[in-house]
């Protein structure tokens, strides 16, 4: 029996990079994307096993040709990806009236569209093979009201509203596509913002993979639509 085939976009750090290794030691193959080589030759570094078979594929999410060339080199490689993890993301936070229309468009473009062009792409594979996982990773922000996050948050709702509609079309073909909701997760993510917010207080990465390695080999008899894990404390 040939290893199950994982497609992890935004690999290269963060919540990507630990489901990537999560996979990984429960035998799955990698398909790793991102848009920065040098990072995801690390994840691929970090999530060697004897007997997996790890490809990385350098992207950006937002090209369409990028990601139908990725997806046709997984389908050429001995089949379509059976879970495709929808972990690319970025974050910036402003009050409304000072958002730049780049910073929208970023936001957007990697959180939004990305995730439809990887979706695109994927599916009819997914659906000639009759089976497969699609796990798309939101955020509480998509649904609470937070200050200052007014293009992540609409980003993010975009995203469900995207998997909620991509479920339903997808029943009966043996795809399912479930939504994992994190508050504030201890990762990268914040590396760049200047927060104040204590991250041994926020989610362990690794919990967020777990829930995305659980959906992923969830059984075809059920499908969990959606997952929401917080800190202790709350959102934060």
């Amino acid at each position: 029996m040939s290893a199950r085939r994982a497609w992890v976009t935004g690999a290269g750090r963060g919540i990507g990079r630990e489901a990537a290794r999560l996979f990984a030691e429960n035998g799955w193959d990698l398909y790793l994307s991102s848009r920065t080589e040098a990072d995801l030759s690390e994840t691929a570094r970090l999530s060697t096993r004897a007997g997996i078979r790890i490809v990385q594929l350098p992207l950006d999410v937002r090209s369409p040709d990028a990601v139908r060339e990725a997806v046709r080199r997984i389908e050429e490689d001995g089949g379509g990806p059976d879970a495709v993890i929808l972990s690319a993301g970025v974050g910036s936070f402003a009050p409304l009236a000072e958002v730049q229309p780049d910073a929208w468009d970023r936001m957007i473009g990697i959180n939004l569209t990305g995730a439809f062009l990887c979706m695109r792409a994927a599916i009819p594979g997914m659906i000639r093979k009759g089976s497969g996982r699609i796990v798309a990773l939101s955020s509480v922000a998509a649904r609470a009201v937070l200050r200052g996050s007014a293009s992540y948050s609409a980003s993010k709702a975009g995203l469900v509203a995207l998997a909620n509609v991509a479920r339903e079309e997808l029943r009966g073909t043996g795809v399912g596509v479930s939504v994992v909701f994190p508050g504030a997760v201890a990762s990268s993510f914040w590396d760049a913002m200047e927060s104040e917010l204590d991250r041994t207080r926020m989610i362990p990465v690794r919990r967020i993979a777990e829930a995305i390695l659980r959906l992923a080999e969830e059984p075809p008899d059920s499908v969990t639509e959606e997952i929401v894990i917080l800190p202790p404390d709350g959102i934060l």
